[in-house]
């Protein structure tokens, strides 16, 4: 697995036709999220607690209220992949849509950590931003890749371009959504 985690920032595309080749079974997709889900909250949970980034009692602060938040969040990129995708013409299913979104918060879980971990470490801001910054883009030049394989895409700019603004919108509606429910603090919209 280790493995298929390191090919997927090399060679997103192949690693993501390796993946979709192995034919993975329909009834695997949903314990495969909620696993993956449960994993991401309890290793951001432990940086919470290492890094003291505090408890204000709030949704995301509990391991099975950032669970519950990051398989939504899972679903609705699936949701996504999919429907925006066919909408541009691309030829995706519905399991190929899941199975990116499962893979992608996989192999995001160690950038996120890198970021996290800089973040908290007392670096200086520039540190920070240089590290985010590559993450970012790293990540998202793997999910470019990934969608294209999954739809069939040809160009790479446009296609990263879709997703960059697919994910620019979604993110912002999140972040507005949790905001007025109480769930974020008002003004992390600004941190999309």
């Amino acid at each position: 697995m280790l493995h298929l985690i390191i090919e997927s920032f090399i060679r997103p595309r192949e690693t993501m036709r390796g993946i979709l080749r192995r034919d993975l079974p329909e009834a695997l997709l949903l314990p495969a999220a909620v696993t993956i889900c449960c994993v991401v909250a309890a290793v951001e949970g432990v940086f919470a607690v290492v890094f003291g980034t505090g408890s204000d009692g709030s949704l995301l602060r509990g391991p099975i209220g950032l669970a519950v938040v990051q398989f939504g969040i899972l679903l609705v990129s699936a949701l996504l992949i999919d429907r925006v995708g066919a909408m541009f013409g691309g030829n995706g299913t519905w399991k190929s849509a899941m199975i990116v979104a499962i893979w992608y918060m996989v192999v995001s879980l160690g950038p996120n950590m890198i970021v996290l971990y800089v973040q908290h470490s007392g670096g200086d801001m520039s540190t920070f931003l240089a590290v985010q910054f590559i993450a970012a883009g790293w990540m998202l030049v793997m999910l470019t890749g990934f969608v294209q394989v999954v739809h069939g895409f040809k160009n790479a700019f446009l296609t990263g371009l879709g997703v960059l603004a697919t994910g620019f919108f979604f993110g912002l509606l999140v972040v507005l959504a949790l905001s007025a429910l109480g769930i974020v603090p008002p003004g992390a919209e600004s941190n999309v």
